[in-house]
C-alpha cells in the first residue's frame, strides 16, 4: 500500500466509513447470527469460554456478522450467509480477508490464537469494525496484512482463551480509497 494511505488508527469523522443498519437488515443479521450460534455443539456454544449465557452468546455472533455486513457494503462484496456445523462460517469472511468486530469503545483487533492458526493458510489480511452495542450502527476502523500482524501482535488471555491482538493505531485506516486498495491487495478473486 502506498505511503499516502498509511495513516494509522481510528479514522477521523470526515473519512469515516460508517453505516446505519435498517430494521430489515437488522432482522436478517439477527437471524444469521442465531443460525451461526446454533451451528455449534451445546458444550462449545454454552461453555464459559466466552463468559456468556445461553441467552446472550448469539450477540457475539451478531457483532461479527454486523461488522462483516458493514465491510461488505463499503467494499462492494457479498456477505457469506452459509452456515457450517461447529464453525459458524466458512473460515475467512471474504476469501483471504478476516473481519473482526468489537462493541468496545477501546477497539483492538483481536482473534483467538487457535482460530488464527486454523485459518492461517486462508488469511491474507485482517480488518476491524466497531459495532454499536445495539447493533444498529457501526463503522470500519482499518486493516492490516497478515505479515505485519504477525510481527507486532501481542498474546493475551481473556475468557480462558489465548488471543492475538493488535491495537487500532497499528491498522491502516479505512477510507473510500483505502478499502478498495485493501480489497484489491488481499481479496482472493480466484
Amino acid at each position: 500500500m502506498t505511503q499516502k494511505i498509511m495513516e494509522r488508527g481510528i479514522p477521523n469523522k470526515a473519512n469515516l466509513l460508517d453505516y446505519d443498519i435498517t430494521e430489515e437488515e437488522y432482522n436478517m443479521l439477527e437471524k444469521l447470527a442465531k443460525s451461526r450460534n446454533n451451528s455449534f455443539k451445546a458444550d462449545i456454544k454454552y461453555s464459559s469460554l466466552w463468559n456468556e449465557t445461553k441467552d446472550t452468546l448469539w450477540k457475539s455472533h451478531m457483532t461479527g456478522v454486523t461488522g462483516e455486513y458493514i465491510f461488505s457494503r463499503h467494499g462492494n462484496l457479498k456477505l457469506d450467509r452459509r452456515i457450517f456445523e461447529n464453525a459458524g462460517d466458512a473460515g475467512t469472511d471474504f476469501l483471504g480477508i478476516e473481519i473482526k468486530s468489537t462493541r468496545s469503545n477501546r477497539p483492538c483487533l483481536r482473534i483467538k490464537k487457535r482460530d488464527f492458526i486454523n485459518k492461517y493458510d486462508q488469511i491474507k489480511a485482517l480488518g476491524l469494525c466497531y459495532v454499536r452495542p445495539d447493533f444498529r450502527y457501526g463503522y470500519l476502523i482499518g486493516g492490516i496484512s497478515k505479515k505485519r500482524f504477525e510481527t507486532i501482535k501481542n498474546v493475551t488471555n481473556k475468557w480462558n482463551n489465548d488471543f492475538y491482538e493488535v491495537s487500532a493505531e497499528h491498522l491502516t485506516s479505512f477510507t473510500k480509497e483505502t478499502i478498495m486498495e485493501f480489497i484489491d491487495a488481499f481479496y482472493n478473486k480466484d
